[in-house]
């Protein structure tokens, strides 16, 4: 109880590791690459060490920082990510999670230093490590989940598996002409490809695949190429490759990363993005043309949060944060670059990629009802009162063609798929399972929805681990 270890987060987002005195008196700085992170469990069980992860090898790895200023420990050294290391109660062993093997498992390090021993070897992701109460004994939870594409009848409620079991789905975009699939496929480890698959039906093709993060796709306007976030060149940039694949050309080369879902303009002329570059204390929105060029900043004042566009105008969407009391604002880009705020009364949670109407005067975003609650509503996009159109955890999906009807999740977090009919008002809930059914759009000719189906299995595992340490011993 005699010292406090803190994190000092500089101007550039950079965390080092800092030593004071209980009352924070002499302060004394620990770490200096500005990569560090420390533990909820960091102090060792006598209070002489430090327990923190870094990234200063370009993947996270498990340090140990003496506080009597000898040199810090590097406990694991591979090009994966470990991280939420824990100490032994004898002070002994580290346990931690790493995504070596292109999955998440649980390991195990002497605290001195020697071979990391893996404890679990199978797809499920662990997590939430406890040691005890003997030092042989480890206890986690293990989170199996499969994702599915799927496509359901309006008129019958009927169903069609569109990507097998054998394929995970981490996300999806919808082709503008409902026709095609393009979705992310996690193999693990950080590494994540793109496939495609017609809605229809048919065989699913690779479009990217690499050992990298691949994701974050979005279709071009007249579905010739598809937009995504790829840190295949050592960190987040925008990317782009045709529809019919070959070789992905980068977009965006800069030290920082570039986040959330590049959206294309909607002439197909190129992609916003969100950058951290020279952004605080968030992101700022930029934009790049698909054919390469110098990209161009459209925010500077570092409140961006997330953008959408219309397939049917030239409007531009813009979530920030920092409006009225600190809330989270929706935007429209105007013309001379300013924005032009259509809300602000309570909380806009997210944007929707399909929220805008096919007649382009108005935009359906999740928000924050009066009560706190989460629901959606329909704003003007040209100024105007918004007004709800879904009630508690009723959360839009997408239009049909005409716009006459709106897909949505009904429950927590969108449990299951409804339609909800703008000509009387009517809802019409098309599935009750026990799975999580979300995200669901139309497909080509308003028949069939398009969603993901979630399947979660979540148990408490406890390990005995005596073996592993005297071998390791």
């Amino acid at each position: 109880g005699t010292r406090i270890a803190y994190s000092v987060i500089d101007t550039n987002g950079l965390f080092t590791i800092w030593l004071a005195d209980s009352s924070g008196g002499n302060p004394t700085q620990l770490t200096s690459e500005g990569l560090e992170e420390l533990e909820v469990e960091t102090w060792s069980p006598d209070g002489t060490e430090l327990l923190y992860t870094s990234s200063r090898t370009g993947t996270g790895d498990i340090y140990v920082h003496p506080i009597n200023g000898d040199p810090p420990r590097q406990l694991t050294r591979d090009v994966r990510n470990d991280y939420a290391p824990r100490w032994s109660p004898d002070e002994t062993w580290v346990a931690f999670l790493s995504e070596r093997g292109r999955q998440t498992d649980v390991w195990i390090v002497p605290a001195a230093g020697r071979t990391e021993l893996r404890v679990t070897d199978d797809e499920a992701m662990e997590g939430n490590l406890s040691w005890g109460p003997s030092d042989a004994e480890l206890s986690f939870t293990s989170l199996t989940q499969t994702l599915r594409l799927w496509s359901l009848s309006v008129a019958d409620g009927s169903e069609r598996q569109l990507t097998p079991d054998s394929i995970n789905v981490d996300g999806y975009d919808l082709s503008n002409d409902g026709s095609q699939i393009v979705f992310s496929v996690p193999r693990g480890g950080g590494v994540t490809d793109l496939a495609v698959v017609p809605v229809a039906g048919g065989p699913i093709r690779s479009l990217v695949a690499s050992g990298s993060f691949n994701g974050n796709a979005r279709w071009s306007p007249d579905g010739s190429a598809v937009s995504f976030i790829s840190d295949r060149s050592g960190n987040r940039d925008v990317w782009v490759i045709d529809a019919t694949g070959g070789t992905p050309r980068q977009l965006t080369n800069w030290p920082s990363d570039e986040m959330g879902e590049p959206e294309w303009a909607a002439d197909g002329s190129g992609v916003y993005f969100a950058s951290l570059r020279d952004a605080t204390p968030f992101n700022d929105l930029w934009f790049v043309p698909a054919a390469g060029g110098e990209p161009q900043r459209i925010t500077t004042t570092g409140t961006f949060m997330e953008v959408t566009t219309s397939p049917f105008t030239p409007d531009v969407f813009i979530r920030t944060f920092g409006g009225t009391e600190g809330r989270f604002v929706l935007n429209r880009l105007l013309p001379d670059g300013s924005l032009q705020v259509l809300w602000d009364q309570t909380n806009v949670v997210e944007l929707w990629r399909h929220g805008v109407l096919p007649s382009g005067d108005s935009i359906v975003v999740d928000s924050e009802r009066p009560d706190g609650s989460l629901g959606s509503m329909l704003v003007p996009v040209r100024g105007g009162e918004g007004r709800w159109i879904l009630g508690e955890r009723e959360i839009a999906g997408g239009w049909s063609s005409d716009g006459t009807k709106l897909a949505y999740g009904v429950g927590m977090g969108g449990r299951d798929i409804a339609v909800l009919s703008m000509l009387d008002g009517s809802k019409r809930q098309l599935t009750e399972t026990a799975t999580w059914d979300g995200m669901p759009r139309w497909a080509a000719g308003d028949q069939n929805i398009v969603f993901l189906r979630r399947t979660t299995v979540r148990r408490i595992v406890t390990a005995d681990v005596g073996r592993l340490i005297e071998g390791g011993n």
